[in-house]
């Protein structure tokens, strides 16, 4: 995930896809208005192709770059506001899908030997780990609005004048969101937010039937699905080889008070690869064929 950053080079062209710069300003108004927003983004650990190949990394690289300026500007909004207590995570979470399991019930039951030393394949055969790659294109806003769609986030995408897509939008007259007498907003409680709960049950189920997703923007609700994601990052960063039954992790990438994003401590690459998370800026690959 990507788009306009103002934190790329300046000697390349940014990339002009916009809803990034969207979602960010969104958080900012929100911010300086004293209100709670929150953004939640889920997203492929890394993209398709190997991670350590030129392409991947390069197109790493800018999706780094990109969580930089959105977590930079959030910062400063933080800041100005002098909002208490407030991290820049609070407002906006990427997220990634993992899963593990032992060789029981497992239907990859390889002995880890079988692949070439030093091979990928070989190191996935003995830590039983890899990332779920998420392929939908959805937006639910304000449980009440839904959109689904084939698109990706890309130029080819939605141009216009490419590839052929669809999408479809959805939300129910009599479930919107109500505006009290305080100025708060309530939200509804209808088949999209039902949907919605029932979306994060299925990535973490420890999550089903807690009060605390009655409020989504809420900053418990937000450090709550956190520490849940960050309970399955251990289990799928765990020596000992375990059954995943919750799929929801942070993505790992550490941000600070600032809105500095960086590596995590020895973390730096992905997991079981020699692939940098921050991406490389190489000049190998042309910026427009994967900017």
């Amino acid at each position: 995930m990507y788009g306009r950053s103002l934190q790329l080079n300046t000697a390349q062209e940014s990339p002009g896809m916009t809803s990034t710069v969207e979602l960010v300003t969104q958080i900012e108004l929100k911010i300086r208005a004293g209100k709670r927003f929150a953004v939640y983004c889920l997203i492929p650990m890394f993209c398709e192709s190997w991670p350590q190949e030129a392409t991947p990394q390069e197109i790493l690289h800018f999706q780094f770059r990109t969580y930089e300026f959105m977590y930079k500007r959030i910062a400063k909004a933080i800041q100005d506001a002098g909002v208490p207590d407030a991290h820049p995570l609070d407002y906006l979470q990427f997220f990634c899908l993992g899963c593990r399991e032992t060789l029981e019930g497992s239907q990859h039951t390889a002995e880890p030997t079988s692949a070439t030393e030093g091979s990928l394949q070989r190191k996935l055969n003995y830590s039983r780990r890899y990332m779920a790659y998420v392929h939908s294109k959805m937006m639910i806003v304000d449980d009440e609005y839904i959109m689904v769609g084939s698109a990706n986030i890309n130029e080819r995408s939605l141009a216009g004048d490419r590839d052929t897509e669809l999408s479809t939008g959805m939300f129910q007259p009599e479930h919107v969101t109500e505006e009290m007498d305080d100025g708060t907003f309530k939200l509804p409680f209808g088949d999209v937010a039902s949907f919605r709960r029932s979306l994060w049950a299925e990535h973490a189920k420890s999550t089903a039937g807690n009060p605390l997703l009655d409020a989504p923007e809420s900053v418990e609700c937000v450090r709550y699905i956190r520490g849940v994601a960050s309970a399955n990052w251990d289990r799928y960063m765990s020596k000992e080889v375990v059954d995943m039954d919750e799929h929801l992790m942070p993505y790992p990438l550490e941000v600070l008070q600032d809105g500095t994003v960086q590596s995590i401590d020895g973390v730096e690459k992905y997991p079981d690869t020699d692939a940098a998370i921050v991406g490389l800026s190489a000049n190998l690959v042309p910026d427009l064929l994967t900017s």
